[in-house]
């Protein structure tokens, strides 16, 4: 699920809860994916209000804004991520009621590895299991091959089997099974 993390000098966002929702509602524009509740209560932001004196700029502003937005890995290809920094650009400057702070939101996107997250109950992991399943083409099955009882026996099937290189038989603890 993404994640979305603001973070401004104490005073600049006027609208803290507001710019929450429009960005995570404009992450899920942007990754396509429905408005479901599975997506709209786990797609979270937060923003983060620093003391003046906690954060500088190389000549001393304090006047620009940090958006971190943590998304599976390959959510967005560069189209959508191109789109996603310029809308939360937007959207930063229209909270603060200043339109020049579009021009000083460093916008950062990160991707979690497959496996490197989760989330409440484990459902990132999960979800991340399903999709490998479900962007995997389908395998057609090889048929099963027969084999006679003679066949079974003869002592090149049994020293293929000791190899593994027979398709479709297996050793058990209880014998051959096909």
């Amino acid at each position: 699920m993404p994640m979305i993390d603001v973070y401004a000098a104490r005073g600049v966002i006027e609208d803290r809860k507001g710019l929450a929702q429009e960005l995570t509602q404009a992450v899920m524009r942007w990754e396509k994916v429905p408005a479901i509740p599975f997506f709209t209560d786990n797609t979270a932001a937060f923003v983060h209000e620093l003391e003046t004196d906690s954060l500088s700029t190389a000549g001393g502003g304090t006047d620009h804004v940090r958006v971190t937005v943590t998304t599976n890995a390959d959510a967005l290809n560069r189209e959508q991520q191109l789109g996603l920094v310029k809308e939360i650009s937007e959207l930063v400057a229209k909270a603060s009621g200043d339109p020049s702070l579009a021009g000083r939101a460093w916008v950062a996107l990160t991707e979690a590895v497959p496996g490197g997250w989760g989330g409440p109950w484990g459902l990132g992991h999960r979800r991340s299991r399903l999709h490998q399943r479900r962007d995997r083409p389908a395998r057609a099955r090889a048929p099963r091959q027969g084999l006679t009882s003679s066949e079974l026996t003869s002592a090149g099937h049994r020293a293929r089997l000791r190899r593994g290189t027979q398709p479709g038989i297996t050793r058990s603890r209880r014998g051959l099974r096909g």
